[in-house]
């Protein structure tokens, strides 16, 4: 019995290691491909890919019993989305199913097929008129990626193309908007109804054709994936929480022929109607290259609080979108490990952290902040959030204004929503 059982295991790490080796050989087999042809500009492209593949992933999920069973259940085989819910909630109320979230890295996923389709695709969609003087960099983050954010990686490219090759536009602004009133048509907002309590995920290309509903990321990806497919750069933005506000918000970029990036809502919008009426905590922008200057590279995700400041591909572009300062604050609480503070806004009933700030000694500046708004620093100490400093109020002019709260006053108010109230 114990030599069969060394046996199984010898033969899995095999297995294993063999898919593993085959996966990481897929890189290698493309630029074979590539040779055979002496295409240097494919080559470079993939050459982009491999070198930031590894931030990247799927993030999946199964279905497990009360019993720690895995349970079958394929939405996608059912005739349509309603019949997919009913069956599942009788198995939610039956079986007590929930799901399994996991996540399957990329270089391990990705297939010399699909590597070889979103190249060739990607290049021939460069060079219309409308994004012939697209920098590479630009076009490597913004109109080749095989994926948008972390959603279940699928072989999509001949689907959008069949569906929405027939849409066309003489520039940028008009491509965004044939796209968009497209899918308005067919894509439902599903934020008012539907709650993924459950766990945080992204829909598949498949479900999002299936559901023909979904959350504002969901939209992002779908326009996403929609208008790279007929050569339209495009990016996603975010805020990871307002201000002045609750929640958070997420939204796309074109970037049009003079290489400006142009805001639109996913689906509902039109190009030339974006704004935002009240303050961000931050804005964001998810590219597909790992970007260096991002605290995930400096220090582990665990001594990070979750969220946002966890990925590697993101950038600040706060001041694209609202007037910015900055605030250097003196701590009265001062991080025990890696001398990283964080900044807050008061968000949902709780203080949300938005960007990180270097401590030197006991003092931290955080840069590229609203006006208008209330910051609170904080620091992550082992999974908790610690108040590190009085809160501090960035006015219109830029004067900041620290808050100082008087325990021996307390007072009772009713806040509503009201953005600009600050300025």
């Amino acid at each position: 019995m114990k030599t069969r059982n060394k046996l199984l295991i010898i033969s899995i790490f095999i297995q294993f290691s063999t898919s593993v080796y085959c996966q990481y050989d897929v890189f290698k087999q493309v630029e074979n491909y590539y040779l055979q042809s002496h295409d240097t500009l494919k080559i470079r492209i993939l050459k982009f890919l491999e070198d930031n593949v590894d931030i990247h992933y799927s993030r999946v999920y199964y279905w497990q019993d009360s019993l720690r069973n895995k349970v079958e259940f394929d939405e996608l085989s059912f005739e349509d989305y309603n019949a997919s819910k009913l069956k599942l909630s009788e198995l939610k109320r039956v079986n007590k199913v929930k799901p399994v979230f996991y996540n399957i890295p990329d270089r391990k996923n990705i297939t010399k097929e699909q590597l070889i389709k979103t190249i060739d695709s990607g290049v021939n969609n460069w060079g219309k008129p409308w994004n012939k003087n697209l920098k590479f960099d630009d076009f490597c983050n913004y109109l080749l990626p095989y994926r948008s954010q972390n959603e279940p990686l699928e072989d999509w490219v001949n689907i959008f193309e069949n569906r929405f090759s027939a849409i066309s536009g003489n520039n940028c602004a008009e491509i965004c908007n044939n796209v968009n009133t497209n899918l308005s048509k067919w894509f439902l907002c599903s934020f008012a109804y539907e709650n993924r309590s459950e766990g945080n995920y992204m829909l598949s290309p498949s479900q999002m054709f299936f559901r023909k509903e979904g959350l504002c990321e969901d939209m992002c990806n779908l326009s996403v994936y929609s208008m790279r497919t007929l050569g339209l750069p495009v990016s996603i933005d975010f805020t990871p929480a307002w201000a002045t506000s609750s929640y958070n918000h997420m939204w796309c970029t074109y970037i049009d022929e003079d290489g400006t990036h142009r805001p639109f809502e996913a689906i509902t919008g039109l190009s030339n109607n974006f704004v935002i009426f009240r303050e961000p905590g931050k804005v964001f922008r998810i590219t597909y290259c790992n970007q260096s200057s991002s605290l995930a590279n400096k220090i582990d995700n665990d001594a990070i609080p979750f969220g946002h400041l966890r990925k590697k591909n993101i950038i600040d572009v706060t001041n694209e979108y609202w007037p910015t300062s900055s605030i250097n604050c003196r701590l009265f609480a001062v991080p025990s490990q890696n001398k990283i503070s964080y900044i807050s806004v008061f968000n949902s009933l709780r203080w949300i952290p938005v960007d990180w700030g270097k401590v030197n000694n006991d003092n931290v500046l955080f840069k590229n902040l609203s006006i208008g708004s209330v910051y609170l620093p904080i620091n992550y100490e082992k999974g908790q959030i610690i108040v590190a400093s009085n809160p501090v109020l960035i006015k219109s002019d830029k004067e900041k204004i620290e808050l100082i709260p008087n325990y021996n006053n307390l007072i009772s108010v009713k806040l509503f929503e009201k953005p600009k109230y600050l300025i």
